[in-house]
C-alpha cells in the first residue's frame, strides 16, 4: 500500500486573514516503510510575498501524490488552507488532494482520548524514537511516518475520507442529513452501552 505523509507549515493560523501555506514536506511510504522519495516545497517564504502562489508547485505535488492516500496531522487544517489555494484551479481530479486524506488527529482522539494530540506528545506516547538531528518539518514527517506504520488497516479505513466523499467542513459540500443522523445514532448507542457496562 502506498501512502504519502505530508507535514506542512503556515504563515499564520487563519487563511481567511491572509495566512498561507509556507512549507510542505511530502514523504512516500510503501507498506509502512519510508522510501527515499521526498518532495519539499517552499510555497510562501513569508507572509508578505503574496505573489508566491501554490499553483507554481501544484503540478509537482499532484504528480508526487497521485492516487495515494495523504496522511496528515490535522486533515481539517490541511483542507482549510489547501482549499483556498485550489479554488481557482481547473485541473481535472485536483480535489483528491482535499478528500483522499487520513486524519492522524482524529485517530489519536479516539485512541488516546485523555492525552494531548500534538505530534511530540503522540511520539512520546507511542515510544517513537526521532533522530536528534531531525528538526522542523523533517521531524514532523518522521513522526507521521512512524504513526502511519502503527495504524492498522481498520484504523486507516475509519479515519480516511475516500476520494469523492463529502467534506463536512466544506459549506459547499455538507454531509447529507441521513449521514449526520446515522453518525449521531452510532454515538448514542456507544454512549448507552458504556453507561450500562459501568452500572
Amino acid at each position: 500500500m502506498r501512502q504519502i505523509v505530508v507535514a506542512f507549515d503556515t504563515t499564520g493560523s487563519d487563511p481567511k486573514h491572509g495566512a498561507r501555506l509556507r512549507d510542505l514536506r511530502a514523504v512516500e511510504v510503501l507498506d509502512g516503510s519510508q522510501t527515499t522519495q521526498v518532495l519539499h516545497l517552499t510555497l510562501a517564504p513569508d507572509s508578505w510575498q503574496s505573489d508566491t502562489s501554490f499553483a507554481e508547485h501544484l503540478e509537482a505535488l499532484d504528480t508526487f501524490i497521485g492516487d495515494s492516500s495523504i496522511v496528515v496531522a490535522n486533515a481539517g487544517l490541511w483542507r482549510r488552507f489547501l482549499r483556498l489555494e485550489l479554488r481557482h484551479m481547473k485541473k481535472r481530479g485536483i480535489r483528491r488532494l482535499l478528500t483522499n486524506t487520513i486524519d492522524v488527529a482524529q485517530w489519536a482522539k479516539q485512541r488516546f482520548p485523555r492525552h494531548r494530540k500534538d505530534l511530540a506528545s503522540l511520539a512520546r506516547k507511542l515510544d517513537i524514537a526521532i533522530p536528534s538531528e531531525s528538526i522542523g518539518l523533517a521531524r514532523d514527517a518522521a513522526i507521521l511516518v512512524a504513526i502511519a506504520a502503527r495504524m492498522d488497516s481498520h484504523s486507516i479505513a475509519a479515519h480516511a475520507r475516500p476520494l469523492g466523499a463529502p467534506d463536512s467542513s466544506d459549506p459547499q459540500h455538507p454531509l447529507p442529513a441521513s449521514a449526520i443522523r446515522l453518525s449521531l445514532g452510532v454515538r448514542l448507542r456507544s454512549y448507552w452501552k458504556k453507561l450500562i457496562a459501568q452500572a
